[in-house]
């Protein structure tokens, strides 16, 4: 509700009038009016359309008012404070002041257009403005010189709570905190902001609010106070990173990205245990790279991920790693499900992958595929190493270069249900680069709209569906799924693709080629061809078989004797 007129009446006592636009206000004897803050530096202003004061009522002011009157008016009764007349700015628009009996005004006045007249026993202590002057009987004029009253003097705010330059992995709550004090009054509220988004305030100290960022991304955070006069000081800013935990994932470990050169340790997510700097070269990509330095053990980059999907999840990244006398010390990434080494010497490395036994156990098997060594053991370029983890089937598959090298791996941890976390390794002797990592739901390498690891197109051409996982069905009924033949490069609508008349699951048990004809050739070099052999139904890998006597048979299989 809005207060227009009031009238107190005899005994009423004082009542404390808040600054604000009012209409007529009537003291009578034993009432009256309290305007001002204690404490205040600047004036509250009061607007008044008349003023009557009678008998013995009161108008006391506590701080310093501005008082605006629309119409002249007499007082019978003592106005503002004594000890500081300049706290009581009095205007009267139209008309002037008269003041009766016993009473003393401590004011400055201003009535441009108005008399100041003094009757009997009274007193205006302070300054005038007036356009007349009439002092009467034992009245009395008391000019004071105006004071000029300080300044307000603007709080002092610091922001304590993040330290500039804190990462912080999503989604996080941050706490924000903040010191203020203001040295001729008190502070009225800190509130808290990021960018010129306000986060919320506090109204007493220790300041604090706790906020969660909505997005990811480099934030600018700022603290500002305002003092009890509403004078306001903003704090210096502090930047903060909120990196995304979730999926999908990329980073290229550039300034866009909010990385920074140096160490990576706390940079937008990644805890480094050894040494791991963001650095100009070597990259594969844009003008940024990690760079891991040897130790040992060998250095640890982790990063964690949530609300990743339960099914399958695509890790992709590029490595120029350095490769290990075993898997165990060739180590370049792994996850909960997958782990990926490089062994070997110049001038051939092995990639290595972990086929798990569910309850952190496994073996590693050797893929056959690598990169060229250098002769210190470092790869001669970039790799590019992609895994697809199928957390419904706790099986995963391992990509060199864009083409799968092995396929239905056993997950290192069958418990996890989802993607949780990625490590990247270094070495103990040599330098290893990581850049480009991403972390999808979708295939990276290729279309591949039914996720099943294999290339829609190369689905298309040989008869598979491109939008059904089939990735299981053997469609040509020759003992290997339609994974295994891609793997292989076999056809999987023909049960002997290269067409020499032995079928490609003998083939791959043998490790012959089943995409290259190799009937005359002699895998166990027992002097029988692959193809007579298989026709024999014996192995092509077991070689001569000795007879009773222990005398070689050389020729197992002759058809025209």
């Amino acid at each position: 509700a809005t207060l227009k007129n009031l009238t107190l009446n005899g005994k009423a006592g004082a009542i404390v009038v808040p600054p604000g636009t009012y209409g007529n206000f009537t003291a009578n004897s034993g009432s009256g009016f309290v305007l001002g803050v204690a404490g205040a530096t600047v004036p509250a202003v009061y607007n008044f359309q008349n003023l009557t004061l009678n008998g013995n009522s009161t108008f006391a002011v506590v701080g310093p008012v501005v008082v605006t009157i629309d119409e002249g008016f007499s007082t019978n009764s003592s106005m503002g404070a004594s000890a500081h007349p300049e706290w009581f700015n009095l205007r009267i628009a139209d008309g002037g002041l008269s003041v009766n009996g016993n009473a003393t005004v401590y004011a400055n006045l201003e009535a441009p257009d108005g008399t100041l007249t003094l009757n009997g026993n009274t007193r205006l202590v302070g300054a005038v403005a007036t356009n007349r002057l009439t002092v009467n009987g034992n009245s009395l004029l008391q000019l004071v010189a105006p004071t000029t009253p300080n300044p307000n003097q603007s709080p002092a705010v610091a922001l304590t709570s993040p330290a500039d330059g804190t990462s912080y992995a999503a989604p996080t709550a941050i706490a924000l905190a903040a010191t203020a004090t203001d040295s001729d009054g008190t502070v009225a509220k800190v509130e808290f902001f990021s960018e010129a988004t306000n986060l919320g305030e506090d109204t007493t100290a220790p300041y604090e609010l706790t906020w969660t960022p909505p997005a990811s991304g480099i934030h600018v955070l700022t603290a500002k106070a305002t003092d009890n006069a509403g004078a306001v000081t903003t704090s210096a800013p502090v930047t903060v990173t909120v990196a995304d935990n979730g999926v999908p994932f990329l980073a290229n470990f550039e300034p866009v990205e909010g990385y920074q050169l140096g160490s990576l340790n706390g940079q937008r997510g990644w805890n480094v245990l050894g040494t791991a700097e963001v650095v100009t070269a070597p990259v594969y990509f844009g003008q940024q790279a990690v760079s891991v330095a040897p130790g040992t053990p060998p250095a640890l980059l982790t990063r964690t991920f949530v609300n990743a999907d339960p099914g399958i999840t695509f890790i992709d990244l590029f490595v120029q790693p350095a490769a290990g006398a075993t898997p165990a010390a060739g180590v370049l990434f792994e996850t909960d499900a997958t782990r990926v080494a490089l062994t070997g010497t110049a001038p051939a490395g092995i990639l290595q992958a972990f086929n798990g036994d569910g309850v952190g156990g496994g073996t590693w098997s050797s893929t056959g595929k690598g990169p060229v060594l250098d002769a210190d053991g470092r790869t001669t370029g970039w790799l590019r190493l992609t895994t697809r983890s199928d957390y419904a089937t706790k099986k995963w598959d391992l990509y060199f270069n864009g083409q799968m090298i092995a396929a239905d791996l056993g997950f290192v941890n069958s418990s996890s249900a989802a993607f949780t976390g990625l490590d990247l390794s270094g070495h103990s002797t040599l330098t290893t680069g990581f850049d480009d990592l991403l972390v999808a739901f979708d295939n990276p390498i290729f279309t591949d709209a039914d996720h099943d690891g294999m290339d829609d197109a190369w689905e298309t051409v040989h008869g598979l569906n491109a939008t059904l996982n089939d990735r299981n069905g053997d469609l040509d009924q020759d003992g290997l799924t339609n994974i295994q033949e891609y793997v292989l490069g076999a056809d999987p609508s023909n049960a002997d693709s290269d067409g020499d008349g032995i079928p490609d699951k003998v083939e791959a048990l043998a490790g012959t080629d089943p995409t290259t004809n190799d009937a005359s050739a002699d895998l166990d070099h027992d002097g029988v061809s692959n193809l007579i052999e298989y026709q024999q139904g014996r192995s092509l890998t077991k070689g001569a078989v000795p007879d009773s006597t222990g005398v070689i048979n050389l020729r197992v299989f002759q058809p025209d004797r």
